[in-house]
């Protein structure tokens, strides 16, 4: 079938220099939106820290608190020497920070009794593939950490489902590969070649265009077709011709601005930001997008909000079931042990503009949403953590340093 042409632009150009591609590009100042800056940082606990001393709390005090468990929970993690003690702290630490978040998004009733908002469906079994959760929605009397999570990253309250384990296992990038080889699957991630933010200033408007490698979906066994039914590109973008042969998929409705471009720029981001899947790594170009794509009769979840799910799920398999991670296996002999080596605490942070978590990437490169000038220092080579994504893992085709959705 022959494709429609592309719509007649080039790349946006911001301060004479194409405008690349993140989740945070732009940050708005008191009259107009600005380029944000970008900072290397080593240390993203510094990072973040510093974000939550410049966020104005009224509890600095318990957002303080939450923070500091947090990265103490993870360091002892990162120091364990056995598998099956790492998911609890990784969680623990991940559940800290969310409660720091949810001060930041000025949401007081974090601080008190609050509940995990998942549990283990004991009824189901605890094998990878018959093992389920139970999300539920917060009481009168009691706060979801899970629901202000979920609030946090979508700006919709959770929902009451029950979540099967095995299906959230496809959403980590870099777990997915052990995924897929476990039971015999298709992988479903598809790696995206460029993001562009494309410009025609004839028509006052600009879009997004998002492109993969054919070779990518060779490889993969998809076609353009089911690629974008299956990661929902089919609400917001077509695919268009490319000379190079590449696939690309082109934002159907583009965006108009009255004054300048870049006064619409994260209204762009905003469409394909629900669509794209996001890694940091510890060298350029720092970040990798990839579509997921997601069968009809099996669940979508966010990035994080699958991340701290499964998180849940193995601290509770390694606390009270101690002789079941090593036996609770799919095929090949792919067990927990091995898989908690490997998985990271995945992460990301906020989509909202709040100071804290902020930020269009997660550990080498972080774009803050102030205005305010920050030392520029080189990353280390080895830097693994991200803010709050964490990882110990590498995936066969690149190293991640961890999921992330920023």
């Amino acid at each position: 079938m022959r494709l429609p042409q592309p719509k007649p632009g080039e790349p946006l150009l911001v301060s004479k220099s194409e405008l690349e591609f993140n989740f945070f590009p732009m940050r708005r100042s008191t009259s107009r939106w600005g380029l944000n800056a970008m900072i290397y940082a080593s240390d993203p606990w510094a990072t973040i820290h510093d974000a939550l001393g410049s966020a104005q709390l009224a509890d600095y005090e318990s957002a303080d608190s939450f923070l500091r468990q947090a990265k103490e929970f993870f360091r002892a993690a990162d120091a364990s020497g056995t598998p099956e003690s790492r998911p609890l702290l990784y969680y623990y630490s991940f559940m800290n920070l969310t409660k720091a978040l949810a001060l930041v998004r000025g949401r007081p009733n974090i601080v008190g009794k609050a509940i995990h908002g998942v549990s283990d469906d004991q009824t189901a079994g605890h094998a990878v593939t018959t093992a389920k959760l139970n999300v539920q929605t917060p009481g009168s009397s009691s706060v979801s950490v899970l629901n202000e999570l979920h609030v946090a990253v979508t700006g919709q309250p959770v929902f009451p489902a029950q979540v099967k384990v095995s299906e959230l296992l496809l959403h980590s990038v870099i777990a997915h590969r052990l995924w897929a080889y476990a039971g015999d699957r298709k992988e479903r991630f598809i790696s995206v070649e460029r993001v562009r933010i494309m410009h025609d200033p004839s028509t006052r408007t600009i879009w997004s265009t998002i492109t993969v490698r054919p070779e990518v979906l060779a490889h993969r066994g998809w076609t353009v077709s089911k690629v974008r039914t299956l990661s929902g590109l089919s609400s917001d973008f077509r695919p268009v011709d490319d000379p190079a042969g590449n696939r690309i998929f082109e934002q159907i409705s583009p965006i108009t601005y009255t004054g300048r471009p870049s006064d619409v720029v994260m209204d762009v981001v905003g469409v394909a930001r629900p669509h794209l899947w996001q890694t940091v790594t510890s060298a350029p170009p720092y970040r990798r997008y990839y579509l997921l794509l997601t069968q009809p009769n099996e669940q979508r979840l966010h990035q994080i909000v699958s991340a701290y799910l499964i998180l849940f799920w193995l601290g509770s398999l390694t606390r009270y079931r101690r002789r079941r991670p090593r036996r609770c296996h799919a095929r090949r002999g792919i067990g927990p042990p091995s898989f908690l080596l490997r998985f990271p605490a995945l992460g990301e942070a906020s989509s909202g503009s709040s100071s804290l978590l902020n930020r269009s990437s997660c550990c080498t490169c972080w774009h803050p949403s102030s205005g305010s000038k920050k030392s520029r220092a080189q990353p280390s080579s080895k830097t693994r953590l991200t803010a709050p994504s964490f990882a110990r893992a590498t995936s066969p085709c690149e190293t991640p340093v961890a999921d992330c959705s920023l």
